[in-house]
């Protein structure tokens, strides 16, 4: 998203892999890292954590798992887990076609060592901070409405979630908004995650993907703008 003054937070890239085809390489991740260690510097192995993946058939759930995380000072993070490699870039300095370059770079990377291709699902997300002041309702910023009472604290009232799965294009699309901890006395704060996701498993190829993050990055776009009212939105493409 071309924003001046772009919500985005964080994007996040997942490859899921077919397990049942071929046993997982214990050694992977350190093979891995030889060949990306000198672009990503700071490397660690957390045992028994839980995160949010999405499955095959474009659900999100909860797993446990050792999870391998590689990241560097410019905020890009790559993370492993026996199924899974999760692309994160998070602010500031999300640069969509940088961000492509290094996913399909790094991916191609692990692919060439990995002896497991078959893919089942992969995903792209953007999270995006809304920032309401408590005097505005919900729907004077978004194109839909929630039952919220006016004036109140979000987390006050215990908090929301909300979502919606529909299909654009041949993808799976996820629209989820939950509250976050107030900014301050005066403004709420709201996640807006929208996700776009394959239907169907494939063998890696680096142009499959590459034009399934560009056709995902424009329906991503394309939810954002009409999910927002044209003054917030408007808001956001204003410079400075």
């Amino acid at each position: 998203m071309v924003l001046n003054q772009s919500p985005l937070v964080e994007a996040v890239f997942e490859v899921g892999f077919k397990r049942d085809i071929i046993e997982f390489d214990p050694t992977l991740a350190g093979l891995f890292y030889s060949k990306i260690k000198d672009e990503f510097n700071h490397k660690k192995e957390i045992p028994n954590v839980e995160f949010e993946i999405t499955d095959e058939d474009g659900v999100e759930r909860k797993i446990n798992s050792t999870l391998t995380r590689f990241n560097n000072d410019l905020g890009y993070y790559i993370q492993l887990t026996n199924d899974y490699i999760v692309f994160n870039k998070t602010k500031p300095n999300i640069n969509w076609l940088a961000l492509k370059d290094n996913i399909l770079d790094k991916l191609g990377l692990y692919v060439d060592i990995n002896k497991n291709q078959n893919i089942s699902i992969c995903s792209l997300k953007y999270l995006n901070v809304i920032e309401i002041p408590i005097g505005q309702k919900f729907e004077d910023n978004f194109s839909f409405a929630l039952p919220i009472p006016l004036g109140q604290n979000y987390q006050s009232i215990q908090g929301f979630t909300s979502f919606v799965d529909f299909e654009v294009n041949g993808l799976l699309a996820k629209l989820k908004v939950r509250s976050l901890m107030p900014k301050d006395k005066t403004t709420n704060q709201v996640l807006m995650e929208i996700t776009m996701s394959t239907t169907e498993s494939f063998e890696y190829d680096n142009t499959y993907i590459s034009d399934f993050l560009k056709k995902a990055h424009d329906l991503i776009c394309d939810v954002f703008k009409d999910s927002l009212t044209q003054t917030l939105y408007e808001k956001y493409e204003k410079s400075n």
